[in-house]
Formats: C-alpha cells, structure tokens, sequence
C-alpha cells in the first residue's frame, strides 16, 4: 500500500483499520496491539468449554472481522480494498508465555497467507513439522545458490505468420541431487522470502548473457533472449549497473537483451519506475510488461512507460477461441497495443485453434506447447541452427 499509494495513505488505511477493530472489540475482556507495520494482536476470552465450542465461537467472530476490514475505504479522492489474513491460537488453560504464543498464531497467519486473501487459520501443531520441513527446504536451497544447482532452460518465441524463431524466455529450474528438476513456483517465494532473489537473478542475467554470446559465436545473432525479472531485483539501485555488467562482459549487442517486468513490479513505484526503464532503453535493451491483464495497473500508465512489448497471459489465451470474454480482452488488447506501437506476445498457446484466432487478429508472437515447452539448451540450440539453414 505505501509503494503504490504512498506512506500518508498508508497511515490513514492503519488508522481507520483500528477503528474498525476498536469498533468490532468493545469487550473489556479483549486488547488490541499493533506489534507491526500492518500486524496486530487481539486477545479475548471465549465464553466456551469445549474445543469445538470455541472454534465455532472464533470462526464467527473472524468471519465478521475479515467482512468489516475488507470493506472499502474512502481515502482521498477514491476508493480502496484492503484484505486481511488472521492466525489465530486457541489457549485452552494451557500454561503458555505470551511469545511462544505469539509465535504459534504467526505460524498460522503464515498458513492463512498461503491459502489466499481474506482467510483465516487456526494453530494446528501439524504446522511446527511442516515448518521444519520447510526450513530444512530452505538449507538446501541456500547450499543450491553456493553450488550453483541452477540450469536456464529455454522457451521459444515464435512469429505468427513465419513461425520462425525470434525470441527466447529464459527460465530457471533447480537441478535437486535427489529430487531431480524443480520448478520455479515451487521455490522463488523461499528465494524472496530469504532475500537471495538479488543474487539469483543476477546470475540469470549473467548466465542468460553468457549463453546468447556462445550462441551469436555460433552464427545465431538474430534472437532475443528475455529474461525475467523479480520486484526485489528491479528496486535495486545498481540494477542497471548489473544490465550493464553483463552486456560488457560478453560483448552483447543489447537490442538481443530483453527484460520482462511484471504489471505489479512497474506499477510499484511509478516514479522511479519510469525513470530506471529510461535508463535500460537508453542502453538499447528492450522490455516487456509480463502477465499483462492479469495485475492491478492502470491503463494509463502504459503510455508513460517506455516499453516495447506486452505478453498476453495464459489466462487469457486460455479461452480463445470460443470464451466471449477471453476474446474481447484479447482483441482490445491487440488494438490498443497496435496505436501504442507495441509488440504482443500471447503466451500458453497450445492449440492450432488458438494461434489462427491470434493470427486473425495481428498478433505478431506467440509463445506455448504448440510449438515447444522450456528446453535445456543444447535441444533448444538445435532448433536455433535448423533456423538458420
């Protein structure tokens, strides 16, 4: 909330948050502490005796707490929607200090998040074995980024009309000694969680460079290799240093470098946003606006950011070409980009169905199963030298 609508917002949203709490909480039984930037603790008796009684008890009174919380907010000259995720622990006479109980109810909040916005969660010990599970996760994947356990492997992004290679996603995947290939869904958030998102994703980068020099050494010097990345990487302040570093390093032309930001990565600062894509484009590297559609990022925004391409989600392509709604936010998308001057790129395609419907529309790329899934690079390099053929 403060990145997006800065820190005086941000303070109004906590204040009138605790008003509504002081509303819902009347209770002389009941205290209310913020502990954090955006946490607070409640604590209140139930009039209860049994287990099931009081979760009863709890799950309406947190049913009623996630309704009022959740109810828009007038600040300024709009409207905003705050959600909220509550962990709760039940003390049942149970002789327990307020930290060890403070520190079961943030392990279920920890679950609530997990399970999606608006939810709640009560302790279940359950929990402390998946929480050693997860931190012996997380040990080896902090060994992974010392022993350099990651591979890059490499998804096509072909022309509509040509079907010719034009463009390559980067995607990293974890090389497990024992678990063989993990996805990136399935470890990024540890990454961001831990803070070596920074280092993973300069090594992308890096990596990424790497390659498209052996590549363009080989006679391949037409593809754009496009690499992702994170709202932690992008705040740096030495990010476009770490652009440049790698360009420098390898002798990458930097038109064949293209960096994909997400709607929530520009949206997050606009300012400072607009002013580090000026700085990329200035070097020649191009960007591209990933899962557009998909985020909460106004429309006009896209004619202060200087970017080059807009990648049409899966979610979207996913429908074509029978889904009304799929169709209509696709067309008006390729319209739009077509005034805008962008490139657009439909990502997930993965029938013949589809890619008639996009080529019907002027979609110049497209990117999915159709044609190829992520390949490691010596498959993906073969392809890259039939092409050239």
């Amino acid at each position: 909330m403060n990145d997006l609508h800065g820190h005086i917002i941000g303070d109004k949203l906590l204040c009138i948050v605790s008003e509504r709490l002081q509303a819902i909480f009347i209770r002389k039984d009941c205290i209310i502490s913020r502990i954090g930037g955006d946490e607070f603790v409640i604590c209140l008796s139930l009039n209860s005796y049994s287990l099931e009684e009081s979760r009863s008890q709890f799950d309406a009174i947190a049913q009623h707490l996630l309704t009022v919380i959740s109810e828009p907010l007038i600040l300024g000259n709009g409207t905003l929607s705050c959600s909220v995720s509550i962990g709760a622990v039940l003390l049942d006479g149970e002789k327990m200090d307020s930290d060890e109980a403070l520190k079961l109810a943030d392990l279920a909040l920890y679950h609530a998040k997990r399970n999606g916005r608006n939810t709640s969660q009560f302790y279940d010990a359950e929990f402390e074995q998946q929480e050693s599970q997860l931190r012996l996760f997380e040990q080896e994947l902090e060994a992974a980024v010392e022993l350099n356990q990651f591979r890059l492997y490499y998804q096509p992004q072909n022309e509509v009309i040509s079907n010719k290679v034009v463009k390559l996603e980067a995607l990293i995947r974890w090389i497990h000694p024992l678990k063989g290939i993990i996805y990136p869904d399935n470890f990024i958030p540890y990454l961001e969680r831990n803070g070596l998102i920074t280092k993973v994703g300069a090594w992308v980068i890096d990596q990424g460079c790497c390659q498209l020099r052996r590549w363009i050494d080989k006679g391949i010097t037409d593809v754009v290799l496009s690499v992702n990345v994170s709202a932690h990487q992008f705040k740096l302040d030495d990010f476009v240093d770490t652009v440049i570093t790698s360009l420098e390093k390898y002798n990458i032309p930097a038109h064949q470098l293209e960096l994909e930001l997400t709607e929530g990565v520009a949206v997050a600062d606009v300012d400072k946003t607009i002013k580090k894509m000026q700085a990329i484009n200035k070097l020649g590297v191009l960007i591209a606006l990933d899962d557009f559609g998909t985020g909460y990022s106004s429309l006009a925004y896209l004619k202060f950011f200087p970017i080059h391409t807009l990648k049409i989600d899966k979610s979207f392509t996913d429908g074509l070409p029978s889904d009304g709604y799929d169709t209509a936010i696709v067309k008006t998308t390729m319209v739009m980009a077509y005034h805008l001057g962008l490139t657009v790129v439909a990502e997930g395609v993965e029938s013949i169905e589809q890619l008639e419907f996009l080529k019907k529309q002027g979609c110049q790329l497209y990117q999915g199963y159709l044609f190829s899934p992520p390949l490691e690079q010596e498959k993906i390099e073969k392809i890259l030298l039939e092409d050239l053929r």
